[in-house]
């Protein structure tokens, strides 16, 4: 499947996308369904890219990651109250890490799911038992 769709803009758009996603999570429901979020939404891109353009995980991981660095350098830039400054050392600085390991892994998978349907599709010769 050829696509005319660049992995590295797609992937920031998905990681901007789904940090604000997650952030909406840690509205609703706290900091560590925040960091569990971010973590699985990585998963899903690092697959979704994985699977279908040939990029190594760790670029995946890296590329993913650029939105949540720049969202805790603002954070950090912003906060004024020390409940600000503690979330963002508490909480906001393992998002990035989070979403780097988790879009890696989700590299990893989407890879190892690319080669063994390229394997089965190239696969030759008599039928088993012929």
């Amino acid at each position: 499947m050829k696509s005319s769709i660049r992995p590295v803009p797609l992937l920031l758009f998905l990681s901007v996308v789904f940090l604000i996603a997650s952030y909406r999570v840690y509205d609703y429901a706290g900091p560590l369904l925040f960091l569990a979020s971010g973590m699985v939404f990585a998963c899903g891109t690092g697959w979704i890219v994985g699977r279908n353009w040939l990029l190594y995980p760790w670029q995946i991981g890296v590329i993913t990651a650029i939105p949540s660095i720049l969202f805790v350098l603002w954070r950090f830039y912003t906060g004024t109250t020390p409940e600000e400054v503690n979330q963002n050392i508490s909480t906001f600085i393992f998002h990035p890490l989070t979403v780097l390991i988790g879009a890696h892994f989700g590299g990893l998978v989407g890879r190892w799911r690319a080669l063994r349907r390229r394997a089965a599709s190239t696969r030759t010769g008599p039928p088993a038992g012929s």
